[in-house]
């Protein structure tokens, strides 16, 4: 992320030319290559007309996501697929999608501010999980 931050233009370029690169919608790569928050519901509404209201919809997001981090930067799959794996298992044990796809957003646009954690140091989310998914928490 470091070496792809100080030139994201030429970057995200250079990444939309390469053979198999995934569509996603430039505001969404650039956050991406700049390890910002990506905003689902601005690229879902772009790309498909609707916005993250449900686990299938977030999971299809993330799905995408995913193809471009990993086209982006080849060895991070396994992180992504941790988190997809945590965010499933959130959306399991609730009722309340909604409580998990704004936990997720608090955690991506966490993640987005700092360079210190990635989407498996999982014990870092527990704050999230209790404000937004435990009766009682600040978000529930």
């Amino acid at each position: 992320i470091e070496n792809y931050s100080r030139k994201p233009a030429e970057v995200y370029r250079r990444l939309r030319t390469r053979p198999g690169c995934p569509q996603f919608t430039e505001t969404g790569w650039k956050a991406l290559i700049q390890g910002e928050y990506v905003d689902f519901d601005s690229v879902s509404q772009a790309l498909f007309g609707y916005r993250i209201t449900n686990s299938d919809r977030w999971h299809q997001l993330w799905s995408l996501f995913a193809s471009c981090g990993r086209f982006a930067f080849n060895k991070r799959g396994p992180e992504f697929d941790t988190y997809a794996e945590f965010i499933k298992g959130l959306f399991i044990s609730t009722d309340l999608p909604h409580n998990v796809i704004a936990c997720d957003k608090a955690i991506r646009t966490y993640l987005g501010t700092t360079t210190e954690y990635l989407f498996d140091d999982l014990h870092m989310f527990q704050r999230f999980q209790q404000a937004y998914l435990i009766p009682g928490g600040i978000h529930y």
